[in-house]
């Protein structure tokens, strides 16, 4: 990811009410504050936001590889029975290239179909 946000919360984001702007007759509607305090800023994350968050921490902590799959590859190259299907190895290759193509000819934007 381009950009990542840390410390996030683990509960959902609650309501707050907003600082309020100056009144017209120039008294503050901020909520109140200690002697010499200032007002603190909040930000709230959407509950869409939080989901996000969880969602990339799972796909961060599942496993690059499938170790169950490349054991049995492993074994069946030993055994010299790994064969390689060239016509599946090209059909993929070609699939690849029409999807790469579609999406940076549309700058990364596709519509559904």
């Amino acid at each position: 990811m381009a950009g990542e946000i840390k410390g996030l919360p683990n509960a959902p984001p609650t309501a707050t009410t907003p600082r309020a702007a100056s009144s017209t007759t120039g008294t503050s509607t901020a909520p109140a504050t200690s002697a010499g305090s200032r007002p603190i800023d909040q930000i709230i994350f959407t509950d869409a936001a939080v989901s996000l968050q969880r969602l990339d921490s799972f796909i961060r902590g599942l496993p690059v590889t499938d170790g169950a799959r490349v054991g049995v590859i492993r074994e069946q190259i030993a055994d010299g029975r790994y064969q390689i299907d060239d016509a599946r190895v090209a059909d993929k290759f070609i699939k690849f290239e029409l999807l790469y193509h579609r999406a940076s000819s549309n700058d990364g934007y596709q519509a559904s179909a």
